[in-house]
């Protein structure tokens, strides 16, 4: 009976994770016209991009198998989606299975911590589980189509995409749970999850842009040697993708059977760890200490604005999901500038030449870094979610004696002010690694600022047009609301747009078009602003 009770419970639980996933029983139940509208055509966005990422998965299988390196295609495959899946999963792990705002809830029903959190398990899964298809699939039926292998490629195929989410998750999970756990016994609980967080996420963008040289000094022209060299390196990354590559080929069913066992050893153990510790994290997590000795000190007053934009940085370092979401684009600036250290500037002309004779196309490499430091810092300014971030206060702001212009400029200062400070120290190290001439510096000063402008103002704009107050967690506005999508995105497309214009300029007029670049970035901006101002808080 007992057991029955449990699986009842199981699979209401289950239920009630998966019957909103990406939204779709809010959609069901609008009955807004105009709301239904911007969910649908949302709905469309996200269908483009799933084609869009299974023609580029189809794509590279195909130039995969024509170069020769089809025995590799499944394993680095397999290495590629889980490192995906870790990624995406590592920051928002822990705050889907330590849900805050359910929490009291749950804790004073008769249910098992297990049931809490195998629930929230199956939705990680599920979420990832889809995206491990849309990769796959579409690289599977190109190499099935070119190489022909037998049926048990596709069976011992489709178990390994229901396989791949198993173990980045785990991992995952793992992770956010030591994080919360470690900074549960601080006083600075946001603080040290916030440093642990980025600590992680630096050491994964280090590693990964290791790899991405190693793989630069390939040369592609030995076949046998860049074969080896892939195998040993996704060997040292990541033995399982080797194995079920492997299983793949050869219809090795009990290798990949084994594998299998052995994810959902390891997600079970991690499981169990949590269901037997799950109410002593979360009260660590969620408890908070007060100080009894306060004393009246003088009171301070300040304008508005300043107030305003004090309350912003506030919020924002109070959520680590907010935080290690908003600062991957500065943190890879920083990174990609630190590596300019390194290279010379006749490095950068060999790889310009080496880039003509692949393409036949011209690229002038020097004129390239202002713009590869101005997309870098476009992506997922922090304003595109700063708005939906209110929440279920927003009526509290609403009915405050401000104007849409003070609150909306104080969003935009915090933002400018975490990205400008890393841009300024960027372009002093491009600089000085590239010795860079006079108005080189010039445009390399101009136009990643004009860009970082130009990106908090658009994702401010569509933050204005795709709010979010409902949510009850924020991992749903900072990752998966519509806002984060077109905001965190339209400005890295914009700049793409723009380099690949600059790219087909000749040298010449390069100050020319760096000159208009410039002019369009910063009219572009001010229109957008005006717009945002004259916005009415009341009808949002």
């Amino acid at each position: 009976m007992n057991n029955c009770n449990f699986t009842m419970q199981l699979a209401t639980f289950i239920k009630l994770q998966l019957v909103n996933l990406y939204g779709k029983n809010v959609y069901r139940n609008l009955k807004d016209p105009k709301e239904k509208r911007k969910k649908f055509w949302l709905y469309i966005a996200y269908f483009f991009i799933i084609i869009v990422v299974a023609g580029y998965a189809g794509a590279m299988s195909y130039g995969y198998v024509y170069i020769g390196l089809a025995k590799i295609l499944p394993a680095y495959l397999i290495m590629l989606v889980s490192l995906i899946i870790l990624l995406f999963s590592i920051f928002k792990a822990g705050d889907v299975i330590f849900q805050k705002n359910s929490y009291d809830i749950l804790v004073s029903l008769p249910v098992k911590n297990s049931t809490i959190v195998i629930s929230r398990f199956v939705r990680l899964y599920v979420e990832n589980v889809l995206l491990a298809a849309t990769v796959m699939l579409p690289a599977m039926v190109v190499f099935g189509i070119l190489e022909r292998p037998s049926w048990s490629f596709y069976v011992i195929g489709l178990i390994v995409v229901s396989f791949i989410p198993l173990v980045p998750i785990t991992v995952s999970v793992f992770v956010g749970a030591l994080i919360k756990a470690i900074s549960a016994r601080s006083r600075n609980k946001n603080l040290v999850s916030i440093l642990l967080s980025l600590t992680l996420m630096m050491c994964l963008m280090v590693g990964g842009m290791r790899l991405s040289v190693s793989a630069e000094n390939m040369d592609i022209n030995e076949l046998k040697n860049l074969l080896d060299m892939m195998l040993r390196a996704i060997n040292r990354m990541y033995p399982p993708a080797i194995w079920l590559g492997d299983a793949m080929l050869t219809g090795n069913f009990a290798v990949c059977f084994a594998c299998v066992c052995a994810g959902f050893v390891a997600l079970w153990m991690v499981i169990a760890f949590l269901s037997m510790n799950y109410t002593r994290i979360c009260d660590g997590i969620f408890s908070t200490s007060a100080r009894h000795d306060y004393k009246m000190k003088h009171l301070k007053s300040s304008h508005m604005l300043g107030a305003l934009y004090k309350r912003e940085f506030k919020r924002y370092f109070a959520s680590s999901v907010y935080v290690t979401n908003t600062i991957v684009s500065p943190i890879m600036g920083m990174l990609f500038a630190g590596a300019m250290l390194f290279v010379t500037p006749e490095q950068l002309e060999a790889a310009a030449a080496d880039f003509y004779a692949q393409s036949g196309m011209v690229l002038q490499m020097r004129s390239m870094l202002p713009m590869a430091l101005a997309s870098v810092f476009c992506m997922m300014p922090i304003t595109a979610v700063s708005i939906s971030m209110e929440g279920k206060q927003w009526w509290i702001v609403k009915t405050l004696p401000i104007s849409a212009k003070q609150l909306l400029d104080s969003k935009l200062l915090m933002n400018l002010s975490i990205l400008a400070p890393c841009c300024g120290v960027s372009v002093i190290l491009v600089a000085i690694g590239q010795k860079v001439t006079p108005i080189e510096f010039v445009w390399l000063l101009l136009v990643p600022f004009l860009s970082i402008v130009f990106s908090c103002i658009l994702g401010q704009t569509v933050n204005l047009k795709l709010p979010v107050f409902d949510w009850e967690n924020e991992v749903s506005v900072v990752k998966q609301s519509a806002s984060t999508f077109v905001g965190g995105l339209l400005p890295f497309l914009v700049m793409i747009v723009m380099t690949f214009g600059v790219m087909l300029v000749p040298a010449q007029y390069t100050n020319l078009i760096m000159g208009l670049l410039c002019m369009v970035l910063g009219i572009a901006a001010l229109m957008l602003y005006r717009n945002n101002s004259k916005v009415d808080l009341l009808s949002i």
